[in-house]
């Protein structure tokens, strides 16, 4: 059997800041980055 991989993005309503997490079928996160709003001029 192979792996069997998933994604979850969550943004923070307050910091605007975007979470991705990549888990595997046991739920175990194996990955996550928190990326930072940036502000055009």
């Amino acid at each position: 059997m192979g792996l069997q991989l998933f994604g979850l993005v969550d943004i923070d309503g307050d910091s605007e800041q975007l979470t991705v997490r990549l888990m595997d079928r046991g739920e175990a996160k194996l990955y996550k980055v928190t990326l930072d709003p940036v502000r055009s001029a």
